[in-house]
């Protein structure tokens, strides 16, 4: 390998004393830019024609990683673990998540929208909406007031057989209790 050198990289023409670039063969280099509140360190082809660059910028707030390429593919035969604050993907065209397992979305409020077009639920199975109260196509309604009462139905004062005239069908129904 050949001895560290400076870049000619036209956006690091101020930082030029700082950045160092070794070549890694076959074209391809890394690039190592100290600074005064970060270094970074950048993998990629010169011709800037590279199917990918791989940037590590060591800074105050931490360690950020950027990768540009043409795909990306992770293949892994464990798990894939991703903790963080807040997860985003943003797709020009399309997002699909396939499972050969059971998929589940978890979390303290959950939506789902459609800009444009319907959104369609398909199972195999039945489909169960649980909650406490399901509303399709309305709001929520409105408590009842304090001062309007409840409006449970009272419990009947009056004796089974004075409702019914039977005192003997009452008899029979009070034994079956």
């Amino acid at each position: 390998m050949t001895a560290p050198k400076k870049s000619s990289r036209p956006d690091a023409q101020e930082n030029s004393s700082q950045l160092l670039s070794t070549p890694l063969g076959l074209g391809w280099q890394v690039e190592v830019t100290p600074g005064p509140r970060q270094a970074t360190v950048t993998v990629r082809h010169p011709s800037g024609r590279s199917e990918i660059e791989v940037e590590i910028v060591l800074g105050a707030d931490g360690p950020r990683i950027r990768t540009r390429a043409a795909s990306v593919a992770i293949e892994t035969s464990g798990p894939i673990a991703a903790t963080c604050e807040t997860f985003r993907v943003e797709a020009r065209d399309g997002i699909e998540l396939v499972s050969g397992g059971a998929a589940r979305v978890e979390g303290r409020e959950v939506d789902v929208a459609a800009r444009a077009g319907d959104v369609r639920v398909q199972a195999s199975d039945d489909v169960k909406l649980a909650g406490e109260m399901v509303l399709l196509n309305c709001d929520r309604p409105e408590p009842e007031p304090t001062w309007a009462g409840s409006m449970v139905a009272p419990v009947p004062s009056v004796p089974v057989e004075a409702i019914s005239g039977s005192v003997e069908l009452a008899r029979m129904f009070e034994k079956k209790k």
